[in-house]
C-alpha cells in the first residue's frame, strides 16, 4: 500500500479534503433505510489523545445534517482498547468490540449498513455488530476524506489511508475477507 496512499497528521491543523460543493455525490445521497459497504486500509499512527481516526465522512459541519462517518477509534498511545466507529451524526457513535491495533502497520477496516444493521469487519474478520440509522443528507453536506467537517482534531485521520472503496449494497463475509486479503494495488472491484 505504501506510495499510493494519502498521508495526515499529527496536525493541530483540519487535514482533510471535501468531494464536491454539494451533496451530488452519490454517496451522500445514500439512503437511511438503504444498504452500503464502506472499506479502507489504515495505517495508524499513535495518538496523543483518545481520538477516532475518520478516514471518510458525511454532512456538514456539526453534524446537523445527520450525516454519517466511519473510522478506527484508538484510546491510548499503545494501541489496546482500539475499536471501529461508525457514527450516525447528531445520534450515536456505535463502536465495534474491543481490540488492539500496531501502530505504523496497515489494518483494513470494513463496515456494511443495512437499513441500520451495522457489521464491522477488522482484516476481514466479522467483529459484531450495532443498530442505529442516520438522517439522510441536505444540500449542505459534503463527502470528506480524512476527517470530519466542523469535528475538532479528535476526529481527523492521523496516519496513512489507501484504498478507500464504498458500495451501493451490503457485501457478504467472503467478499470483505477476500479485500482484506488482497493487495490495494491488484484486484477488479465495481465502487460507486
Amino acid at each position: 500500500a505504501a506510495g499510493t496512499s494519502i498521508e495526515y497528521g499529527p496536525s493541530t491543523e483540519d487535514e482533510f479534503f471535501t468531494i464536491g460543493a454539494d451533496n451530488n455525490s452519490l454517496i451522500m445521497n445514500l439512503d437511511a433505510s438503504g444498504s452500503f459497504t464502506v472499506m479502507s486500509w489504515l495505517n495508524p499512527m499513535a495518538p496523543s489523545s483518545a481520538s477516532t481516526y475518520r478516514f471518510i465522512s458525511t454532512g456538514s459541519a456539526g453534524g446537523a445534517d445527520r450525516g454519517w462517518g466511519f473510522g478506527l477509534r484508538v484510546t491510548g498511545a499503545d494501541g489496546t482498547g482500539s475499536s471501529l466507529r461508525f457514527t450516525t451524526y447528531g445520534i450515536a457513535d456505535n463502536d465495534s468490540s474491543l481490540f488492539n491495533v500496531t501502530f505504523g502497520e496497515w489494518v483494513h477496516i470494513a463496515a456494511t449498513y443495512d437499513a441500520g444493521l451495522i457489521t464491522y469487519y477488522l482484516n476481514g474478520v466479522a467483529l459484531d455488530s450495532d443498530t442505529s440509522v442516520f438522517g439522510n443528507e441536505s444540500a449542505n453536506g459534503r463527502l470528506v476524506i480524512g476527517g470530519r467537517l466542523g469535528g475538532n482534531n479528535v476526529d481527523q485521520m492521523n496516519g496513512r489511508v489507501d484504498g478507500i472503496q464504498v458500495y451501493d449494497g451490503v457485501l457478504d463475509a467472503g467478499q470483505i475477507q477476500n479485500a482484506a486479503a488482497m493487495s490495494v494495488t491488484s484486484g477488479s472491484w465495481t465502487c460507486l
